[in-house]
């Protein structure tokens, strides 16, 4: 895992030893646990394995040090974070970010709206901020939530955005598109009086949506959050069902 980290930092200039991908083998060799982790603190503050559990996630760490490893601060947070329905909560919601590693928080910053309704709201209508550069995902809150609840429930959505793998906007489907494809399975299995393709389709898809749901939980556990948000076995076994009922219903 240090390896790794370090093939994604470009192989910079450890300690006295020089850069390159023997320097670091060399280095990852001789020296101890906590050696190396006072190097990750250095180059990837809070860092966990959990943190490159998809080739998304090792591209955006690869992207987040050929800037130089942006680290937003309060300030930025506060000025930034684009959070539109949830001012109730926006101070929970950054306390959070900043429990999260830098890469993560920047990622968070430049490439994810998160939309809610909050306390005092039944609904809202606003002016959309400008579109960022490159990818943008969108996160979903219900800012009724109680706050014990709400930070686990965000931390595990942050973490789906920083894993999943997104498409450049002109390849990115529409809803029809979507729809469509979603539903190709059923109409074939049905055309071809083939049930077997459905039933390979459902168990396929429950099983990538409990994967990508273990590892968000299991992302937000390493960030010090609480709760069945942050379990993963819990949010596995729970998407497993859901993915293997609702889309064939």
């Amino acid at each position: 895992m240090f390896a790794r980290v370090g093939t994604l930092a470009g192989f910079p200039p450890v300690l006295s030893i020089g850069a390159g991908e023997d320097a670091w083998s060399t280095f990852t060799s001789m020296s101890t646990p906590p050696g190396r982790r006072a190097v990750l603190d250095v180059l990837a503050p809070k860092f966990t394995p959990e943190l490159l559990a998809t080739p998304a996630a090792e591209d955006r760490l690869c992207d987040w040090f050929s800037l130089d490893r942006p680290t937003p601060s309060f300030r930025n947070l506060k000025r930034d974070l684009v959070a539109p329905g949830l001012d109730t909560v926006r101070r929970m919601l950054i306390a959070a970010v900043r429990r999260m590693p830098a890469c993560v928080a920047h990622w968070l910053l430049h490439h994810t709206w998160i939309l809610g309704v909050g306390r005092a709201q039944h609904g809202w209508c606003w002016q959309a901020p400008p579109y960022p550069v490159g990818v943008l995902t969108l996160i979903v809150l219900d800012g009724k939530l109680p706050i014990h609840d709400l930070w686990p429930v965000f931390a595990h959505e942050c973490a789906h955005s920083w894993l999943l793998p997104t498409a450049p906007s002109a390849n990115v489907p529409t809803l029809r598109e979507r729809q469509s494809a979603a539903n190709l399975t059923k109409r074939l299995a049905m055309e071809w009086h083939r049930p077997d393709l459905l039933n390979q389709e459902i168990h396929r898809t429950a099983r990538r949506a409990a994967l990508d749901d273990w590892q968000a939980a299991a992302l937000a556990r390493s960030w010090g959050f609480e709760g069945t948000a942050a379990d993963p076995e819990h949010c596995a076994e729970v998407t497993r069902f859901a993915a293997m009922r609702t889309p064939w219903e």
